[in-house]
């Protein structure tokens, strides 16, 4: 197995740095127990969101739902963790960590599903 360069939160940091405007409204759809965020400093900013019912969220909610919960275009950023392992499938080792029952992930990206509401305007 290949090991990263960086750790989730550097790479995360670098990937705000380069394409997030100055304070962005962030979003973590998948906050789960907050991980990816190590201990940025921006971490107190993001809005926690996760489907499971876990202590310190800011909304229990499928990510699904979200237009429901914010108005369109109202968030700069929408982060997943880790939407990278989608349709690993229930024989995975990832499986129990990543994929909540009630809603799970399949294909190769759900860029399309949220997109309207994030982005209106844009092309996926």
């Amino acid at each position: 197995m290949t090991k990263w360069p960086v750790s989730d939160p550097q790479a995360l940091a670098e990937l705000l740095e380069l394409h997030a405007s100055a304070r962005p409204t962030i979003l973590d759809c998948t906050y789960g127990r907050g991980e990816v965020w190590g201990r940025l400093p921006i971490r107190r900013q993001v809005i926690k969101v996760d489907i499971q019912a876990l202590p310190g969220l800011d909304l229990q909610a499928d990510w699904l739902d979200l237009p429901r919960h914010y108005p369109r275009g109202s968030i700069d950023v929408l982060v997943w963790d880790p939407i990278h392992v989608a349709d690993v499938g229930r024989s995975s080792q990832f499986y129990s960590r990543y994929v909540a029952e009630q809603n799970p992930v399949a294909g190769d990206s759900v860029a399309g599903e949220i997109h309207d509401w994030h982005c209106p305007g844009q092309a996926v």
